[in-house]
């Protein structure tokens, strides 16, 4: 995917997810960063060569389920708005929803990042690899400060 159509696609959709209380320059870019580095900007849907992650930005069900399922569920106006969007995340299709679905992929790897309690960080790729390392891949994960800034680099780089 082209990073101009991935940003229009993330910036449309948090604009009109929950009044676009979520949106921010920051958000957008730490969203699109996140796909770079996780899926090469969507090249891969399936985790690779057989990992539990799906989606552009490579979410595991573990963590789709926990968000539609208690975090989502838990907040109303983010719920109503997921589901007026997207439709009810029947249990039996979510791992085809969360493969195909871009508008459900972005809503929930903005709500992974919404449920951290620690702000967005500046708008900066050193700062954006940073929070993406600890709160998406998390410490435990392969991917690396490095890599996240690798992948801007070679997909976002504005000139």
């Amino acid at each position: 995917m082209e990073a101009s159509d991935l940003r229009r696609l993330i910036s449309d959709t948090l604009l009109q997810f929950d009044a676009g209380r979520h949106y921010s320059d920051t958000a957008i870019d730490l969203l699109i960063g996140t796909a770079a580095v996780e899926s090469n900007l969507g090249r891969f849907v399936y985790q690779k060569p057989s990992g539990p992650a799906f989606g552009i930005y490579q979410m595991e069900m573990d963590t789709a389920n926990w968000l539609l399922d208690e975090w989502i569920f838990s907040r109303p106006k983010i719920d109503r708005s997921l589901v007026d969007m997207c439709g009810i995340i029947d249990e039996r299709y979510r791992k085809i929803k969360l493969a195909g679905d871009l508008v459900l992929q972005t809503i929930l790897a903005r709500c992974k990042y919404l449920s951290i309690p620690e702000s967005l960080p500046s708008n900066d790729v050193e700062e954006l690899a940073k929070y993406w390392k600890k709160y998406y891949n998390t410490p435990l994960g392969k991917g690396t400060e490095a890599q996240f800034q690798v992948c801007w680099n070679f997909y976002l780089r504005r000139d």
